[in-house]
Parts: structure tokens; C-alpha cells; sequence
């Protein structure tokens, strides 16, 4: 097929997808009775097996027998949980442990510490569960934004800063929710992307500080007051799959086309559009690793022969695929959601950028299949690169939530 005939394809594709926009209102901040800046207790792991831990500044371990001074004269730990036994052994100090609830290293002042090769403030603690340890980073809300919000938006100009405001105001809302709704007795969240990346002081940018400080207490709430689980995502490529944040909200607001003044917010994006080409086999290699076909047929249908085709059966009315049906061999597998990106993983076991594509077997090789596609990520909620498309073009971020969260407002709590 001809570069202008996929360029046709295309844009029938997105023409065909994009819904509605709806009008939006800026967030003005309600303000409520001011309360104590939070602390977050973060998991770094839920199962320490082995970790290093050194103390960059002076932090103290207090037991029954003696209170301990620890700080980096002290070398690193290496610390290891077997057999019932945890403990943290360096050139200068032994500790061990077996009958205990919870370990806790407490700084004396402003205290950092190194836990596997990246730096935290606050606390570190190592907490007993079951047959389980769980390495845990207790420290103060803003602190622990810091550590989020490079992780999840470029923060390197100060053009996008509206853009940064907008996304360290989602993850604190986050957060907070997950304060009021804990994940365990332990700890409220994971550090991981089973909820937001959290990496420590490894990254610092001027613009976050800034954006953390000018944000402080800010945080997207229900008109009733009620904490929020927002979610945002990198790129929605022109079409937001919206869903209302919570079963109570009366607001149906539909699809929410990605587009201001005629242009699409999120176009500036590395994901905006993408084109890949998948061979049969590589689609076979997925489903085997996704334990949906097992090695022995695989390798058997490779050595004797076999078709596959694919059809969509479904898509939301964003446009994003919701069922699709292979047909493989003799047998039928139906996927969707987040297995429909499996499937179409690249050959490093990545998950396809997004579920807004179409798919067309090659003509001349239908072993071969064109995957044309748009976006990074879900769809739901705030679009980053939207965000910062917005930005620049001078709307504040009181507007970019407002347009992301229709149904919310924003609310200081402190």
C-alpha cells in the first residue's frame, strides 16, 4: 500500500472515532478548614528477599537494649530476609533479628537514606507480615511529590509549568485517596505502577519544588467533598475515554475529544501517531507467553503450518478496541483490555503503546500485519501531553483540570 494510501486509511480511522467535545468550566479552589500536612507511608517492596541500605544523614534505631546512632561512617548495610531472620550487616555494625513486629530507622533531623542504589527522606521501615517483609518510606506528603511528579511529566521547561502544577495536583489527589483507603494495614501505597511511580530525591527538578510549594494543599475532591482514585496517562492521541470518576456522580459528560481552538492538545506528543508491522509468528511468540497457548502446540504449528487472522470485534465509542477475536489454527481467543496490548507486544515483551489502532493484514504477505495506532496509555483522565499542549497555549492549571475532570473542583485542605 502506497504512503498516501495509508495516510487515507488513517485519517478515516480518526474521523470515524472522534465524538463530541463538551464545555467546560475553570476550577476555582474551595477553600475548607485548614489541617496537618499528611505524612504517606510508601512501599518500596512487599517482599524484601535481599536490599542494601546505607544512611546518608544521621538516623537512629531505637531497641529495648540501647538506642543506636546510625549514619554514613557506618558504610552500607547489605540486609536479607531468610528464614524467619532479618538483618543488616556492614564492616562496622551487626544487626539480627527474629521476634519482631516492626524495625524503624528514624532520622534526627532532615534525613536521607540510599535503599537499593536511590535516595528517600523520612523513615524506613521493616514491617513483619506473615511469612513477608515489607520495606516501607513513611515521610511527609510534598516530600513524597517530589518524587512522583518527574516521574510522570517532563519537567525541564519552564513552558510546560502549568502543565507540572496540573499533574502534581492529580498525584496528590491520588495519594490522598489512598491515605483515606489504604493497601494495606502497613502502608497506603506501592512505589511501583500497581499505583504511582515513586522514586525518592533521584531526580530533582527546580520546576517540581516550585510546582509542590505553589500547590500545597491543593487537591481535586467530589462536590460532596469526597476523595477521588483520578487517574492520567501519558498520551490519549486526540480521543479521552471518559468515565465518571465515581459511581455517586451524577455528571455524564460522554467522550471528551482532546481539542482546543481546533487543535488537537495532545499533537505534540512522541506517541501522538505510530505505525508497526507484526509478523504471525510474533503474534504466536505473545499469545505462548501470555499462557494462552501452550509451547508444544506452538512450536508444533510452527513446524507444520498454520493461519492466523484477527478481527475486531468491538470498540468503545472512543474508538478504542474493546474485543478482538484470533483465529488460530482450529481455535478461537477472544481478548480484551489490557490483553489486546499484550498481544500486540513488541519483541522486547512491551505492551503496545495503546488500544486506539486499526489492524490490516499486508496483501502481498498475510503473514505480515500493519498496526497504524495513536496515543500512550489508557485514555483516562488527564492526558499529559495534553496538558502540556494546553500550557502552551497559556491556559493556567486551574483550566487544564477543569477540562481533564469536569465533575470535580478543587479543594485546599491545607
Amino acid at each position: 500500500m502506497q504512503i498516501w494510501q495509508w495516510r487515507t486509511v488513517l485519517l478515516f480511522f480518526f474521523l470515524l472515532f472522534f465524538g463530541a467535545s463538551c464545555a467546560k468550566r475553570p476550577i476555582t479552589p474551595v477553600e475548607v478548614l485548614p489541617a496537618k500536612i499528611p505524612t504517606i507511608r510508601v512501599a518500596l517492596t512487599d517482599q524484601l528477599s535481599r536490599g542494601s541500605l546505607q544512611f546518608i544523614d544521621a538516623y537512629q534505631l531505637r531497641l529495648e537494649e540501647a538506642n543506636y546512632l546510625l549514619d554514613s561512617t557506618l558504610g552500607n548495610f547489605q540486609v536479607s530476609w531468610d528464614n524467619g531472620q532479618l538483618t543488616f550487616r556492614s564492616d562496622s555494625r551487626f544487626f539480627s533479628f527474629e521476634q519482631f513486629e516492626r524495625i524503624e530507622f528514624t532520622a534526627l533531623n532532615a534525613g536521607e537514606f540510599n535503599w537499593m542504589g536511590i535516595s528517600y527522606q523520612g523513615k524506613i521501615i521493616f514491617v513483619k507480615n506473615q511469612n513477608s517483609v515489607a520495606v516501607i518510606n513513611e515521610l511527609l506528603l510534598p516530600d513524597y511529590l517530589k518524587g512522583v511528579v518527574p516521574h510522570e511529566i517532563p519537567s525541564h521547561s519552564e513552558e510546560y509549568y502549568q502543565a507540572v502544577i496540573s499533574q502534581t495536583i492529580a498525584a496528590a489527589t491520588y495519594a490522598y485517596y489512598s491515605l483515606k483507603n489504604p493497601a494495606s494495614a502497613y502502608f497506603d501505597l506501592y512505589a511501583d505502577n500497581r499505583d504511582q511511580i515513586y522514586q525518592g530525591t533521584r531526580i530533582k527538578t527546580p520546576l517540581v519544588d516550585k510546582a509542590v510549594t505553589e500547590s500545597m494543599g491543593l487537591f481535586l475532591q467530589t462536590a460532596g467533598g469526597k476523595p477521588v482514585k483520578i487517574q492520567y496517562h501519558s498520551t490519549c492521541g486526540g480521543m479521552l475515554d471518559y468515565l465518571p470518576i465515581t459511581e455517586q456522580s451524577p455528571i455524564q459528560t460522554g467522550n471528551i475529544k482532546d481539542q482546543s481552538n481546533e487543535r488537537v492538545n495532545c499533537e505534540i506528543s512522541p506517541q501522538y501517531r505510530w505505525t508497526k508491522q507484526m509478523t504471525a509468528q510474533d503474534l504466536l511468540d505473545n499469545l505462548t507467553g501470555m499462557g494462552l497457548v501452550t509451547s508444544a502446540q506452538a512450536e508444533q504449528w510452527k513446524n507444520q503450518g498454520y493461519s492466523l487472522k484477527l478481527e475486531i470485534l468491538s470498540r468503545k465509542s472512543s474508538g478504542r478496541v474493546e474485543k478482538i477475536r484470533i483465529e488460530l489454527a482450529e481455535q478461537e481467543i477472544i481478548l480484551s483490555e489490557w490483553q489486546i496490548r499484550r498481544f500486540l507486544a513488541d519483541k522486547q515483551g512491551n505492551p503496545q503503546f495503546s488500544s486506539l489502532f486499526i489492524i490490516k493484514s499486508s496483501p502481498k504477505n498475510p503473514d505480515k500485519f500493519h498496526v497504524i495506532g495513536a496515543g500512550f496509555g489508557h485514555g483516562r483522565g488527564m492526558c499529559q501531553w495534553g496538558a502540556i499542549g494546553l500550557a502552551l497555549r497559556g491556559k493556567p492549571y486551574n483550566e487544564i483540570l477543569s477540562f481533564y475532570y469536569p465533575e470535580l473542583q478543587l479543594t485546599k485542605l491545607y
